[in-house]
């Protein structure tokens, strides 16, 4: 059995670094909070430990580094990725670039990508909730959540992302 190789101090220190990148900085309502992806990172991270215990290390890393590569790239507006689908698709392209650069690439398969996509989702939810819950009856966040509870049910805790939202509020 082979074991992973350690980072080099200048790739940890990068990996740290990207870890204050500012999360929400083209969004009107939530620009002045302070949520850097390492925040974010690890709350993604105790979604995915709470709604599946069996999570492996390798889908525990993919939460701490999914967003990691925004050091370089930047973080761009889900609105922008929704609006210009090839822009999306050059920009995952460049983000899995980037990953690989800085030794923070991760692979999944389907079922724990999906996960892993609503626990990201989940936590912008549930960070929006906590600091502008006024939000939570407009029309984009009506839809978010519809479309979280979509992926819960795919994934089978439409029950417990259900309570964690009423938790949480």
């Amino acid at each position: 059995m082979t074991s992973t190789p350690r980072l080099s101090p200048q790739k940890t220190a990068i990996l740290w670094k990207s870890c204050h990148v500012a999360r929400w900085h083209s969004n009107e309502h939530l620009a002045h909070t302070h949520d850097p992806l390492n925040g974010h990172s690890g709350r993604v991270a105790v979604l995915m430990r709470s709604l599946w215990p069996d999570a492996p290390a390798n889908v525990l890393w993919a939460c701490v580094v999914h967003d990691l590569p925004e050091y370089i790239v930047g973080d761009v507006s889900a609105v922008s990725k929704q609006d210009n689908p090839k822009f999306n698709a050059a920009l995952d392209i460049l983000e899995a670039e980037t990953a690989k650069k800085m030794e923070c690439e991760y692979l999944l398969d389907d079922r724990w990508q999906e996960r892993l996509n609503l626990c990201d989702r989940l936590d912008a939810l549930l960070f929006a909730q906590l600091h502008r819950p006024d939000l939570m009856q407009r029309g984009e966040w009506i839809e978010s959540k519809a479309r979280i509870f979509g992926m819960a049910d795919a994934c089978g805790v439409n029950l417990e992302v259900a309570d964690i939202i009423r938790w949480a509020a």
